[in-house]
């Protein structure tokens, strides 16, 4: 992936945790992997544009979360 800028990418990961929860069923795992996903969804974006849901769901597809 090629960072285009980092404007919001904090932002769009708490957005995406924040959503996780609202659904009430989540796990630690679910929040970590959505909120990585909303930022790399922003990091995709060029200046101030924020990942959209479809780009979230692309990313969400390749992250994995592993347990050490």
């Amino acid at each position: 992936m090629v960072i285009k800028s980092t404007v919001g990418a904090g932002d769009s990961m708490v957005a995406a945790i924040i959503f996780q929860i609202s659904k009430d069923n989540f796990s630690g795992v679910d929040l970590l992997r959505w909120g990585l996903a909303g930022s790399a969804a922003t990091f995709s974006q060029p200046g101030t544009k924020l990942g959209r849901r479809i780009h979230i769901h692309e990313f969400l597809k390749r992250v994995e979360v592993t347990r050490f």
